[in-house]
């Protein structure tokens, strides 16, 4: 690949944390091993429920990336912008006080009334801030990746514009997210014309799931030359030196991520509370590390105190450290159906780590997919979730036995690896790269 130079547009990245920044940063992490400049053009603050300071450790001494912060009029950098800056250096404590009350009223309010989403009063500034830096470093290529998925616009003003070849990176779906719920008629119309004008300007649309890339080339006519799933995977430096778990006095099975809207929480403690009932003796544990949402806080009771750890949101090292002590690692897909439609990005740092997998998901999804090829055996399905108290009492006994997991099917796991992904990445920027550098020259030939 020659010395190209991408512009990768992600609103979220670190110090902003969750499983939503990790493809942003591991593209920049590895893309300049097949010689890109990156360019990282991000939001300007750092406002958010999570974040994790050492996550820029993995990119700051690598020369060929810059990081770009821009502050728009989203909540957090209007809050930015609000409150006075005597120096260049950090906010006094007070000051950070005093800006951090403003974020939160800020976003309590366009939570409410922001239409579609508050981070689209990010864009007109990132659209300014990527002409100016086009004018500077003249890149050849640039990714927007979502969501917030009003990024993408940022990628169509610029290719509309500036003529740059364009990546729409969709991490979730847009208009078929299991999630999705538009507020009334104008914002369902908004995301609809946002998919289109994507479809309709974008190079090359990639997904981190078949499932949703085989429902989009359904979905747009023309659009399956266009359209690819390149997936989440995981970094094989996190990889645990020694796979084997320390002896505990109980089963540990852990969740790492969170539960919200259908991504429930209740079927596991159901399965959980049926184990139990069954087998009084069981010693089984359940951690639960991420965020649950007020509505799904609901389906606890208070007898289940016996057995569940709630651990809350942790850093993406204390994360893989979690996985890593688990004797059993729970996935879920949400129970809708449009659910098969994602691919937990855990699933691949579960299946890396060689644990044992025990997951709720979709008959015949990429989930089912995934694991089924790399020799899961531990999967139930929505269609039947009472298995799922079965899945995970046999991977009970088999701990009891002191039987020892034998991992996952290599050369399937390797298939995952960050590295290689960001390659598949940098043919395909390549490749359009080289289409549109021909169909000028096409063009020039043909005029003259």
């Amino acid at each position: 690949m020659p010395d190209y130079r991408v512009l990768l547009v992600a609103y979220h990245f670190p110090p902003i944390a969750g499983s939503g920044v990790q493809r942003a940063l591991k593209l920049a992490k590895y893309l300049p091993n097949s010689s890109a400049k990156v360019h990282v053009l991000t939001c300007g603050h750092s406002h958010y429920p999570l974040l994790d300071d050492t996550l820029m450790s993995e990119i700051e001494t690598e020369p060929r990336i810059r990081v770009h912060r821009v502050c728009g009029f989203d909540p957090g950098g209007l809050a930015n912008r609000l409150v006075p800056r005597w120096n260049r250096g950090p906010l006094t404590r007070a000051a950070s006080a005093v800006e951090q009350r403003v974020y939160w009223r800020l976003q309590s309010t366009a939570d409410r009334w922001a239409m579609p989403e508050p981070e689209q009063w990010w864009i007109g500034s990132a659209i300014r801030a990527a002409r100016r830096l086009h004018g500077i470093h003249g890149f050849d290529a640039v990714i927007t990746t979502s969501p917030p998925h009003s990024c993408q616009r940022v990628g169509i003003e610029l290719q509309r514009t500036l003529k740059l070849p364009w990546i729409a990176d969709l991490r979730d779906p847009i208009v078929d997210n299991f999630a999705y719920a538009p507020r009334n008629a104008a914002a369902d119309q908004f995301w609809n014309t946002l998919e289109r004008d994507i479809f309709d300007r974008a190079d090359s649309i990639v997904t981190t799931c078949p499932d949703y890339a085989a429902l989009l080339t359904d979905k747009y006519a023309g659009a399956a030359s266009r359209t690819m799933c390149i997936t989440n995977g995981f970094d094989e430096s996190d990889r645990p030196a020694a796979m084997s778990v320390p002896r505990m006095d109980a089963f540990v099975i852990s969740h790492v991520g969170a539960f919200y809207h259908s991504q429930s929480v209740g079927p596991l403690l159901n399965a959980c509370r049926v184990i139990r009932a069954r087998r009084p003796d069981a010693r089984i544990r359940l951690r639960l590390v991420g965020s649950v949402s007020r509505q799904q806080a609901e389906h606890f009771i208070d007898a289940d105190s016996e057995f569940v750890q709630r651990a809350g949101y942790s850093r993406h090292a204390d994360a893989l450290t979690e996985m890593v002590r688990a004797n059993a690692l729970f996935l879920m897909t949400p129970t809708v159906p449009a659910g098969r439609n994602c691919i937990p990005a855990k699933l691949f740092e579960y299946l890396a780590f060689g644990r044992v997998i025990v997951a709720l998901a979709h008959r015949g999804s990429s989930v089912d997919s995934i694991l089924q090829s790399a020799g899961c055996d531990g999967i139930a399905y929505h269609d039947n979730a009472d298995e799922l108290a079965d899945r995970i009492e046999t991977a009970y006994d088999a701990w009891r036995s002191g039987f020892e997991p034998r991992g996952f099917d290599e050369n399937v796991v390797a298939t995952f690896r960050r590295d290689q992904l960001a390659e598949r990445y940098a043919a395909l920027i390549d490749s359009i790269i080289r289409q549109r550098r021909s169909s000028r020259a096409t063009t020039r030939t043909v005029v003259k």
